[in-house]
């Protein structure tokens, strides 16, 4: 992959048009493609740049093609269900590029995207996205997504954030092997076990450099040693520069004097998903005190739990007696980690934990409901957990992410539909039906009043009031969408047939 023939996520063009703020959203720009060779486009670049006139805007245009902006005619739908089906055929998107310039990867089946300026494969979308292709019996494009994802694990020996050169350096939230046990309930047996190798290769993307580290306390890549025994995970991303598809907001929140990792710090929270939150900061209104790196996330570690056991169960099924043993004991000691390390006896909840300072954060989020949906709670913890749940997190419309109110779009007063699904099928997970029923009652019908409101279904929604006024984050609300689009199909499903 020559990054050379990417003009338009680095060096002096790019920085140009980043600081003259041609384009509303920063992503416009990165998702260009050059219409000739690009040194081409760099070589008149620097012949016309310092001439009198000379119009950056106009250069820009006569020399990239920009992403269009479709507006598609959806048939008017009698309710949201049928909206949704409809949308299936509009969000899937080929995967082909239209330049050997373009930023986006290749790969060798269509996709569901999530809709709006995303217009590739996200990694965790397309979990939560393939709940509702399920309901909908939309199977194929589950098993696309999977032989998309293994082809991503092949070329880079992980899965990106999402299928653009700008993306390699860092992967998302691991539901690779949630993507494959779905699966196992809808197709044969033995094309899901096919997986293994690159479900294997995931795994070993995410341990690299355990084996190096010695000392408690330290980290390499995502791995992190808190003690003799006991090794899990952070989130990480190679490069400490700034995000080409948010390259300007970086520089400015850098200012003049940024922390020595406080790029790769700012890649890293993108990495979670969760960008951005309360959770990654000492000070969450001061972005100069992240410190992602430091973090290792309780959601994350339930994540690759489940990774574990997957793995230990499609060894089983292949009949590699050593190698399940091996997998399920490594998934042993994590689920004693996550109780030792992430409970808090006292608050009764789950908290993420700073390996620097040594102690648990002071967030409380929707992080903590991930061992619920995992499994790896107690009955006497989950139940905790789901009171704390009832009686602080859930209003109006569903499930708030965040207790904290503030300037980030992964907070209070928003609501995501990954983290609802995540929290109601922990509640159901442990017997607490009527809860957990009373969440998802409130966010389907969020969810169907803002779709009759306007006839879209969105990214994200405010909880609080119940409405499509959000804490927007680095950009505008987005619509679509497809994960908004499965888990709202597979809750219907479970509880409002």
């Amino acid at each position: 992959m020559n990054l050379e023939n990417y003009i338009q996520v680095s060096g002096p063009l790019f920085e140009a048009v980043e600081r003259e703020r041609l384009f509303a959203d920063a992503k416009t720009f990165v998702d260009a493609y050059p219409l000739e060779n690009p040194q081409d486009v760099l070589k008149d670049y620097f012949k016309e740049k310092d001439r009198a006139g000379f119009d950056l805007i106009e250069f820009v245009s006569s020399h990239f093609a920009f992403p269009k902006e479709k507006r598609h005619d959806i048939p008017k739908s009698s309710s949201m269900t049928d909206h949704i089906s409809l949308m299936w055929d509009i969000l899937q998107k080929d995967m082909t590029p239209p330049s050997p310039y373009s930023t986006l990867i290749a790969l060798p089946k269509p996709h569901i995207v999530p809709g709006g300026r995303f217009r590739e494969c996200f990694y965790w979308d397309s979990y939560f996205t393939a709940l509702g292709l399920a309901v909908s019996g939309e199977v194929e494009s589950i098993k696309d997504m999977v032989e998309n994802f293994a082809y991503l694990i092949d070329k880079f020996g992980f899965i990106p954030n999402g299928n653009r050169i700008y993306f390699t350096s860092r992967t998302q939230p691991p539901y690779f092997s949630f993507l494959l046990t779905l699966l196992l309930d809808h197709v044969d047996e033995e094309w899901v076990l096919s997986f293994m190798p690159q479900l294997e290769t995931e795994y070993n993307f995410w341990m690299e450099g355990a084996e190096a580290l010695s000392e408690p306390g330290t980290a390499s890549h995502h791995v992190v040693r808190l003690d003799e025994n006991t090794l899990l995970n952070r989130y990480y991303d190679k490069l400490n520069t700034p995000r080409p598809e948010a390259y300007l907001r970086e520089i400015e929140l850098a200012k003049e004097n940024p922390p020595k990792e406080f790029f790769r710090n700012m890649r890293a929270v993108c990495s979670s998903g969760w960008d951005f939150s309360s959770r990654w900061f000492a000070d969450p209104k001061d972005f100069q005190t992240v410190e992602a790196l430091d973090i290792v996330p309780i959601d994350l570690n339930c994540l690759l739990h489940h990774l574990e056991i997957t793995l230990a169960d499609f060894a089983n099924r292949l009949n590699d007696t050593a190698k399940a043993k091996h997998y399920q004991s490594v998934a042993e000691l994590r689920k004693e980690a996550i109780q030792r390390i992430f409970w808090n006896d006292e608050e009764q909840f789950y908290f993420d934990y700073n390996f620097k300072k040594q102690k648990q954060t002071k967030s409380w989020s929707l992080a903590a409901a991930t061992p619920l949906f995992s499994r790896l709670a107690s009955l006497d913890q989950a139940q905790a957990v789901g009171k704390h749940l009832e009686d602080k997190f859930l209003l109006p419309g569903g499930f708030t992410t965040t207790l904290y109110e503030g300037i980030h779009q992964w907070d209070k007063p928003n609501g995501w539909a990954p983290l609802q699904w995540i929290t109601i099928k922990g509640l159901q997970n442990y017997g607490m039906d009527l809860l957990a029923k009373e969440g998802a009652k409130r966010w389907i019908q969020l969810n169907r009043d803002i779709y009759t409101a306007t006839g879209k279904m969105l990214e994200k929604y405010n909880v609080l009031e119940s409405s499509s006024a959000v804490a927007r984050g680095e950009y505008t609300l987005q619509e679509g969408f497809g994960w908004t689009n499965g888990v709202a199909l597979a809750l219907i499903d479970i509880f409002d047939k």
